[in-house]
């Protein structure tokens, strides 16, 4: 998520400065004060950096070249042919010297000044902070403050077991001892839905998905139906109750969704499913190409799931706006019949696949939106909200 989307889902600039401020103090092993600007500050010697919340980045004015070159490989082309003439030119005018502050939104001041300065750059995200370090050759992800310590904890953890099992990915280097941040190897490769050639993005896709089937078969286990469902219902209830941005007509419609999966699931006794360790966010910006093979990168939303569910993710293009998820999941399911078996082994027929995928895309919209200090719900609760409402409208009698 970019920095011009999260200004307006938290309070950002008191989120960065506390952030950044907590970890440079733990590495330098000094008070590090950090504070934002709208405008830089005149007369100041402390050090400035200058915030560009559409590349999604923050950075000193004397940055090198070379640091702010992945922002260049990923923002220079747009996937809209008529923008990228307009498009190339920003990023070129908004990472020069002379003109990057005129771009910039706002701005970090930071005393004692952080060393290499210019080899370092700032990237937001949704739950973690990251900042690249060209010196130092490695990427370091940040804990959010205010935010979940699940989402840090489970990428670190799925990460080993994933690399383990033969995933390319970057290679861990160092994780702090209260998982608040880790280190990686420094990476830098293109998104696939930025590349041209229609079989090469393809080629990749069945690359990283052959990777992770082995992160799959190797964390897979069989569990009671009932048990897993149960487990994620009293997730999401617990998520709801602690939410304050949900309102009554939300938490109504969320009730009632779980009470008709509980009942479709309940209709078949003693079943069982299979579950693994899966990336949780399986689309075309997380798989990266970098010497024509294919590297799978973000997996702070991986968590224990069922057989099948990074393929669903794709397939469905669950993490696209453009179509309703709802619809494409029981269009798959209504593509076979009910006792037809998914491509994928996990144990269930598609219709109770449909049921646990809702649940577990549920859990993690709320898991999202869980942080106190949020300003409005995202997105993603919001549209599957509106599709469950719309769901239970189509078919009030047996929705499922």
């Amino acid at each position: 998520m970019r920095i011009s989307l999260l200004q307006q889902r938290e309070p950002f600039s008191k989120i960065v400065t506390e952030t950044l401020a907590a970890f440079w103090t733990d590495i330098h092993g000094k008070d590090i004060s950090v504070e934002w600007h709208d405008k830089p500050p005149r007369g100041t010697d402390r050090q400035i950096w200058h915030c560009n919340p559409y590349l999604n980045a923050i950075f000193v004015r004397n940055v090198k070249p070379q640091v702010l070159q992945p922002i260049r490989q990923e923002f220079s082309r747009s996937l809209v042919r008529w923008r990228r003439p307009l498009q190339k030119s920003y990023v070129a005018l908004s990472t020069n010297y002379f003109f990057s502050p005129l771009f910039a939104n706002g701005c970090i001041s930071v005393e004692p000044s952080i060393p290499d300065a210019a080899n370092k750059l700032v990237v937001p995200g949704n739950n973690k902070i990251r900042i690249l370090d060209y010196s130092l050759n490695c990427a370091t992800g940040i804990q959010k403050v205010g935010f979940l310590k699940k989402f840090i904890r489970s990428e670190i953890e799925t990460r080993k077991a994933a690399s383990a099992a033969g995933v390319r990915i970057p290679k861990l280097l160092q994780e702090a001892p209260d998982a608040s941040w880790f280190r990686e190897a420094f990476f830098c490769g293109t998104p696939i839905n930025r590349l041209q050639d229609i079989s090469e993005q393809q080629e990749l896709v069945a690359d990283a998905s052959q990777q992770l089937q082995h992160l799959h078969l190797q964390s897979v286990k069989s569990q009671d139906l009932n048990e897993y469902s149960h487990s994620l219902e009293l997730e999401i209830e617990e998520l709801v109750q602690s939410n304050h941005l949900l309102t009554h007509p939300y938490r109504a419609i969320i009730t009632l969704s779980l009470e008709i999966i509980r009942s479709t699931i309940a209709s078949s006794p003693n079943s069982k499913v299979n579950t693994c360790l899966s990336h949780g966010d399986f689309q075309d910006a997380n798989i990266m190409e970098s010497n024509n093979e294919a590297w799978v990168i973000d997996w702070e939303y991986s968590d224990r799931r069922q057989v099948g569910y990074d393929e669903l993710v794709y397939n469905l293009q669950a993490r696209s706006s453009h179509q309703s998820t709802m619809a494409k999941l029981l269009n798959w399911v209504e593509s076979e019949n009910h006792d037809a078996q998914p491509a994928f082994e996990n144990g269930i027929n598609r219709n109770l696949t449909a049921m646990l995928f809702i649940l577990e895309e549920l859990k993690l919209a709320l898991q999202e939106n869980a942080a106190p200090c949020f300003q409005q719900l995202g997105s993603r609760l919001l549209t599957w909200i509106k599709e469950l409402e719309q769901w239970q409208n189509a078919n009030p009698a047996n929705p499922a």
